[in-house]
């Protein structure tokens, strides 16, 4: 969906960075460049521009590669991680940050083609899925809801929330955020998907503890009473580590106890699901014995199906994990 031109005002060295860079996108024959993510997402809740900007191509090599090249070519200052954005700096502190260009794994299993509709649906959220066009800042709105979720301050996945956000985790806790920040609403569908899929979320998250410590600090600075309901609301509180300033938040909001027997409660069910056996979730009970008994008539085999599992008597080590095996008398 195409909206009228729109005037964007930037920095004379933004202005002259961003059409540089526009400049050598179309000397390469690349394909057309588009502002992207929070820069037009700001444009469209009306907010105050800062010095980040997104950039794309909707090709994720070429996105990096014009990057690259632009960077190179005007002495600034180059970031860049593996399958990351790649980020540029200059002197006055503008932030160029170009795509990594990330498909979502369901839609890359389709055969859909369209590498600008591919990129954008691979989005977190419908107000971060607007484009601008840099050649004639126009608006576009793949999704059709962009703008108007915008209009209406709502946050909602671009996709169904079990793509989205089963693509990457770590978007809940974004839309946390996002909500204190700028004063949103999530979307229902996004609450029921986290109420009614925690057995398969909270183990995704162990992996991002540093990121939510950051991100719920950051959202209670931004907003208290918005990021503790959605921690309440979504029953995520305990993937928060009691630390800091949110401990003294609990004992003064009265849901320190609250939080112990959450954690409590979490304990028991984590610890259901534990092989008294193997002593880890997802194991299988040897389905034989060897003859003779004692530990050391363990099968080589245990727990899975690679025959080049190694089983030392000894050290009791399968693998690369110490168990404790029982002594049968």
């Amino acid at each position: 969906m195409k909206v009228k031109k729109l005037e964007v005002q930037l920095s004379k060295i933004a202005y002259d960075h961003i059409y540089g860079i526009n400049n050598l996108c179309k000397e390469l024959r690349f394909p057309k460049l588009y502002l992207c993510g929070g820069i037009v997402r700001d444009i469209a809740l009306g907010l105050n521009l800062t010095k980040d900007y997104d950039l794309t191509v909707n090709d994720g090599f070429k996105s990096n590669m014009l990057g690259l090249m632009y960077g190179a070519k005007n002495n600034l200052m180059i970031k860049y991680s593996y399958n990351k954005d790649i980020k540029l700096i200059d002197f006055e502190k503008n932030i160029f940050n170009f795509s990594s260009g990330k498909i979502s794994l369901s839609l890359r299993r389709s055969n859909f083609k369209n590498k600008l509709k591919l990129e954008t649906l691979s989005r977190d959220f419908t107000i971060n899925s607007i484009l601008l066009s840099v050649e004639d800042q126009k608006l576009i709105d793949i999704t059709g809801r962009g703008i108007v979720d915008a209009q209406n301050k709502i946050i909602d996945t671009v996709l169904d929330p079990q793509i989205t956000i089963g693509d990457d985790y770590k978007r809940i806790f974004r839309s946390m955020l996002y909500s204190s920040k700028y004063d949103l609403t999530i979307h229902d569908r996004i609450i029921d998907y986290i109420k009614n899929n925690k057995e398969n979320i909270v183990p995704n998250l162990k992996d991002h503890r540093s990121f939510i410590v950051n991100t719920v600090t950051e959202s209670l600075g931004y907003n208290k009473k918005k990021t503790l309901s959605f921690l309440l609301d979504t029953n995520l509180i305990t993937s928060m580590p009691l630390v800091g300033g949110f401990k003294n938040i609990l004992i003064k909001e009265k849901l320190l106890d609250f939080y112990f027997k959450e954690q409590d409660k979490n304990t028991v069910q984590e610890n259901s699901l534990i092989d008294p056996i193997g002593g880890f979730v997802g194991s299988n009970y040897p389905k034989a014995w060897a003859e003779g008994g004692g530990p050391s008539s363990v099968p080589i085999t245990f727990g899975d199906n690679d025959s080049s599992s190694t089983y030392d008597d000894n050290n009791r080590i399968h693998g690369s994990e110490y168990r404790q095996m029982p002594h049968f008398v």
